[in-house]
């Protein structure tokens, strides 16, 4: 189910309120180098992932994460902290290695510089379902002062197969979540033009592919513990599990929307008197999504039985 919930930013509907942002995004051009230094990880038992254990603690907003870093060959990094966790999507799509020494996930560090970076690179990445000759090269750079590059070298892509939803480019975004997934702190996707992105809040992709050198980086507002404006983790749902009926603690609320276990979206349902019908709905699994009264995103798992 984590897993799934890794993705879940992919789906949240545009027709949702912007919320406070954490981070802002801008582009510039930086000449690609692959690392000098550069480890080349070996994936684990689960196919298409990669741990890494940090060699020192990393923090963000405050809060230090935890070890390892959960890397994926379809080009994300989770980091899971005790409050809440960031996910880092510098090209989200449905890639693999050609199991050659040339290709694969590689991390390099440089704890001497300042600030301190942490890099990662996904190096000639195939992409599922498209010609041999297509590939992609990417890095992430995380730095100690919390800003986040996503750095593009030479690349080559004929055909759009490895895209979700008949996009013609990857999705590209960076997430807050609270530690369990769960619920939805801050978005900020690069959307439509490579070259000259929009940096939103609520959905997007690239209709492309950046050129070599294009550098997205996202800067945070603070570097402090986001305090108050998590607060919206103090919203709650019940009964959960329940049996066709739940109650949302946030009265303010006039409607919510139901998805599915991944982040499909199935309905938007009315709340009437702080109450939400999901009779109609087989037993299972379902994600809710509420806009709250301070313009946050919260999402909030229930099981019906």
């Amino acid at each position: 189910m984590k897993k799934q919930l890794l993705f879940l930013a992919l789906f949240i509907s545009s027709s949702w309120g912007a919320a406070q942002s954490f981070y802002t995004g801008s582009i510039h051009e930086a000449p690609y180098q692959e690392f000098d230094n550069g480890i080349q990880l070996q994936e684990i038992q689960d196919p298409g992932f990669y741990n890494y254990t940090l060699s020192q603690t990393w923090s963000f907003f405050d809060t230090p994460t935890t070890n390892p870093l959960i890397i994926g060959a379809n080009g994300y990094i989770v980091s899971v902290g005790s409050e809440f966790a960031m996910t880092f999507d510098p090209f989200l799509a449905s890639l693999q290695t050609d199991n050659s020494e040339s290709s694969g996930v590689f991390i390099e560090s440089a704890m001497d510089e300042s600030p301190a970076r942490l890099s990662i690179e996904w190096r000639n990445m195939r992409l599922e379902g498209h010609s041999l000759l297509d590939f992609v090269t990417f890095k992430l750079n995380l730095f100690d002062n919390q800003v986040v590059e996503f750095h593009y070298g030479p690349s080559q892509v004929t055909e759009t197969f490895a895209f979700a939803d008949g996009n013609t480019g990857p999705v590209v975004i960076l997430s807050l979540f609270n530690d369990e997934f769960t619920t939805v702190y801050d978005l900020l996707y690069a959307h439509e033009n490579p070259a000259s992105p929009d940096f939103l809040q609520t959905s997007g992709s690239l209709n492309g592919i950046p050129q070599p050198g294009t550098l997205y980086r996202y800067t945070p507002t603070t570097t402090t513990d986001v305090g108050e404006d998590r607060d919206m983790d103090t919203l709650t749902i019940y009964p959960n599990p329940t049996n066709g009926e739940i109650q949302i603690s946030d009265s303010s609320v006039s409607e919510v929307m139901l998805l599915s276990s991944d982040g499909r979206e199935l309905a938007v349902l009315p709340v009437e008197n702080g109450r939400v019908s999901l009779k109609e709905y087989p037993k299972g699994i379902y994600l809710i999504q509420i806009l709250q009264s301070n313009n946050r995103n919260s999402i909030q798992r229930v099981i019906k039985q």
